[in-house]
């Protein structure tokens, strides 16, 4: 099943026919898109916003109803306050971590959410023409969020007797995790938009076409990445692309 549902998300990929039908998202299916595009945009709002339109183009018939979306914002908005860490007025935590990794106010948990589900809503209810340089512009804006927490994002200690979480480690490449190494992010939508990421790099590397910001901070990525997760062997992709693109000049 789970191999005929990713040869099926492929053809949608690929060929974006128009919808005969629309399939209208429930609040909960809503709840988990925003959490995951927000996780895996590493919080960064034009990320997310690619992330949508890939999206769009990969499931063309996802819509939210106009009718019931104040319903779905208030379910969602309920939703992700009990997943998200947040601090009272005096400083102190008020939930576990379970998505970000520090804390943050309740009120820019729900300002977030508010303008990401507008965008979310005004990008799957409207048709938008195929756009082929969206998978290698996720791919760069994938990559500059992870050069810049190529040293570490800011965290709170956590034991080393705790099972490992991807969301608590300071020094994750969602790039070489999810994309090189292809660990599954739970959700197809999201294993097939790092298939195409990894696909789109794999052409740009090979063909020359990354320019040299791109290029010193794909190296960097990729080399931190492995020098904080010395048990992983690198990835013969990654290794394949450091060879062609040459190593950092300078790591740090």
């Amino acid at each position: 099943m789970a191999r005929a549902e990713r040869q099926l998300g492929f053809q949608s990929e690929l060929t974006h026919p128009e919808p005969s039908h629309e399939t209208l998202l429930t609040s909960q299916q809503v709840t988990k898109l925003l959490i995951q595009s927000f996780k895996h945009s590493q919080g960064e709002s034009s990320l997310q916003g690619k992330i949508f339109r890939y999206f769009h183009q990969l499931r063309p018939d996802w819509r939210v109803d106009e009718a019931s979306s104040k319903r779905i914002l208030v379910e969602t908005t309920q939703a992700i306050g009990k997943l998200l860490p947040t601090l009272d007025e005096f400083g102190r935590n008020t939930a576990p971590h379970r998505l970000t990794h520090i804390p943050v106010f309740e009120e820019m948990v729900l300002k977030h959410t508010l303008t990401e589900f507008s965008k979310l809503q005004a990008c799957l209810n409207v048709p938008i023409p195929d756009d082929p340089a969206l998978p290698q512009e996720l791919a760069e804006l994938v990559i500059l969020r992870d050069c810049q927490y190529r040293c570490g994002r800011p965290h709170q200690p956590i034991g080393s007797t705790k099972r490992y979480r991807t969301e608590a480690d300071p020094y994750l490449s969602y790039l070489c995790y999810y994309g090189l190494e292809q660990h599954s992010t739970g959700n197809i939508e999201f294993d097939l938009m790092y298939q195409a990421i990894v696909g789109a790099l794999q052409d740009h590397v090979e063909g020359n076409q990354l320019d040299k910001e791109m290029i010193s901070c794909l190296k960097d990525v990729l080399v931190q990445h492995y020098q904080h997760h010395s048990a992983l062997k690198m990835n013969a992709t990654a290794s394949a692309w450091l060879t062609v693109l040459g190593k950092p000049d300078e790591i740090g």
